[in-house]
């Protein structure tokens, strides 16, 4: 009990004991739900500085796309296999910023795993250009391209 209400105090308020509001505070302190112990900051992007994040990623995309499908299936595929080399640190820190289970943990860490594999697999077939002929216009070659469309801004916690 005693746990639980210091772990919701601390969760509203800053580092001055003053109510947490967007602009008072400059990290955000995680804190085991299990234990109440603080397991670090982060800092906290400014509202301002979306614009700009907004900006290198629009940059990002285009110089992902540029990399060729090739490349970005092997960037998958290293990113899943940095999942696999990192098993127990991804695993502890489910538990400990989560308050999960470990068997529970573990459940969502493979999950995250299948789906790396599952795109993996799935992105050869469904992104690579490829020929098609249309019923008005039989005489004539058509291509298919998959292009990024555009970036999404998630603001979260």
């Amino acid at each position: 009990m005693t746990v639980d209400r210091d772990v919701k105090e601390s969760a509203t308020q800053n580092r001055t004991g003053a109510p947490e509001t967007p602009n008072s505070r400059d990290v955000i302190t995680s804190i085991s739900p299990a234990t109440g112990r603080r397991l670090g900051e982060t800092p906290v992007t400014a509202p301002g500085d979306a614009e700009r994040l907004v900006r290198a990623a629009r940059e990002a995309q285009t110089a992902w796309f540029d990399a060729g499908l090739s490349s970005r299936i092997r960037a998958l595929r290293r990113l899943k296999d940095a999942f696999y080399r990192r098993m127990d640190p991804i695993i502890a820190a489910l538990v400990n910023e989560l308050g999960k289970p470990p068997v529970e943990a573990l459940t969502e860490y493979w999950t995250c795993i299948e789906t790396l594999a599952f795109f993996e697999r799935l992105a050869a077939p469904t992104l690579a250009p490829r020929r098609t002929f249309t019923g008005l216009a039989p005489h004539r070659m058509h291509w298919i391209e998959r292009r990024p469309f555009g970036v999404v801004l998630v603001i979260g916690p």
